[in-house]
């Protein structure tokens, strides 16, 4: 896997890693989506409670199920999962990134005008435990026009930027908290040309 993709994704598998144990299992998707329905305060009968880990447990699935663990699936088998499957299978980011991520702009754009502001995008990354000064350097980072909102469509091009650019230049890189590592990287602008994203099938 190129360098760029291996510290972006398992930069994402240590949020999703929510106990910190070393490996992916069940209950850190399901705690993750407890998460989003506390910060909103949603009720367990509530429609929102029910997607929202119906669509957690749903990836936890997905992934369980193409790597052949039921039980704890390690960073090396996240690192196999993203790029045989996750970045390269139409059927597999719709699920696992562009789903989810459509229902968490629904759920933090709290005033439906089609936009996050910085605000609702700073919630939103606090439930992966992201510290609200990295993500409003996020922010920064991807708001190219200043306008101190991001469109879902925004939102959802910078997403596959961060799981599928090579390009150590690119804004979504960053989508969630900084990254040290990228920022100090220095790629050959020839190694660049000769990058591309992946193509989905």
């Amino acid at each position: 896997m190129n360098q760029i993709l291996e510290i972006k994704h398992a930069h994402y598998f240590n949020l999703l890693d929510t106990n910190h144990d070393g490996v992916l299992n069940e209950s850190d998707f399901l705690h993750l989506s407890l998460r989003y329905c506390s910060a909103f305060g949603l009720q367990t009968s509530s429609r929102w409670y029910s997607s929202i880990q119906s669509i957690f447990l749903g990836n936890w699935k997905l992934l369980s199920e193409s790597v052949e663990s039921k039980k704890a699936i390690t960073k090396e088998q996240w690192l196999q999962f993203t790029s045989n499957h996750l970045i390269t299978q139409r059927a597999t980011y719709q699920s696992f990134v562009v789903n989810q991520t459509k229902l968490l702009i629904d759920l933090f754009d709290t005033n439906r005008d089609g936009y996050l502001q910085f605000n609702e995008y700073i919630d939103m990354l606090k439930c992966y435990n992201i510290n609200t000064q990295s993500a409003l350097d996020s922010f920064k980072i991807l708001d190219l026009n200043y306008d101190k909102k991001l469109s879902h469509e925004e939102i959802i091009q910078s997403l596959r930027q961060y799981f599928t650019s090579t390009n150590p230049n690119t804004p979504g890189n960053h989508f969630f908290g900084v990254i040290p590592e990228i920022q100090n990287l220095t790629i050959p602008s020839d190694v660049l040309l000769q990058q591309s994203l992946p193509r989905l099938r």
